[in-house]
């Protein structure tokens, strides 16, 4: 590649992910904007928005969270992201075993690895502390592994996941806080170390996910276009990226 293709490449990579940044804020404020006496959650949730992370289990965007899938339900991802030199691509499922357990697998594509492509197992398990510590208000807790088979950077981690409630002109709105503690065999990349985030729904169907994954800060605006299929939009380190998830039950 030339110089000046290299230029043109990179001035359009940055449009490109500047766009989705203002994009994800845009929508974000969209609602407070033409009502701001109205609660920009409503009744919707965090919590009732559940999808897989970008590259394994049922998370933000690069980093897991505390909730598993549901019993005997299952969500299948594809997911796109603009890596130079080439656009790399990663499929995942995570299936839901009971309550707590959820096991999944992605297929990670060179171009994300830096070599041959893989694929990984993944597995989360969540700690009921609410039970456990006779506290309600106590937060979800998990542990898990990324990666059981070391194929490309396994990662034990801890995670917590809180809902909290925020007075909005005498309503009550929602935001999800996750925080957690990752080690990588590879002593680097995401999850290596402290990562967290949060997660807030802008408007109806929609979800804002903002984080730091031990490395990078990363942005999504993910929409569920029904109750099973919903698509996102993403800035990944600077990188775009786009997905779709798939729920089901069996």
């Amino acid at each position: 590649m030339s110089r000046q293709n290299y230029w043109e490449v990179s001035h359009l990579r940055t449009w490109l992910v500047f766009a989705v940044a203002t994009l994800v804020l845009a929508l974000a404020c969209a609602t407070v904007t033409a009502d701001p006496y109205l609660s920009i959650w409503e009744t919707e949730t965090a919590e009732s928005n559940i999808t897989n992370s970008w590259v394994g289990s049922t998370g933000m965007v690069m980093t897991p969270k505390a909730t598993t899938c549901v019993p005997q339900g299952m969500i299948g991802s594809f997911h796109w992201i603009d890596v130079a030199p080439n656009a790399a691509d990663i499929w995942s499922v995570n299936i839901g075993i009971t309550a707590n357990l959820e096991i999944g697998a992605a297929r990670l594509s060179q171009e994300w690895t830096g070599a041959a492509s893989e694929v990984i197992a993944n597995a989360k398990y969540n700690i009921d502390l609410g039970r456990w510590t006779e506290n309600p208000q106590a937060p979800q807790a998990a542990i898990g592994v990324w990666d059981i088979g070391n194929a490309a950077n396994r990662t034990y981690y801890l995670v917590l996941t809180q809902d909290m409630t925020i007075p909005e002109e005498g309503q009550i709105s929602n935001l999800r806080a996750s925080i957690g503690y990752g080690d990588t065999d590879a002593n680097a990349g995401a999850m290596d170390g402290i990562f967290g985030g949060i997660e807030f729904v802008p408007f109806e169907s929609g979800l804002v996910k903002l984080e730091y994954d031990a490395e990078n800060f990363n942005a999504a605006l993910c929409y569920s276009w029904s109750d099973r299929v919903s698509l996102e939009i993403a800035s990944i380190d600077g990188d775009l990226g786009a997905g779709i998830n798939f729920q089901t039950g069996f």
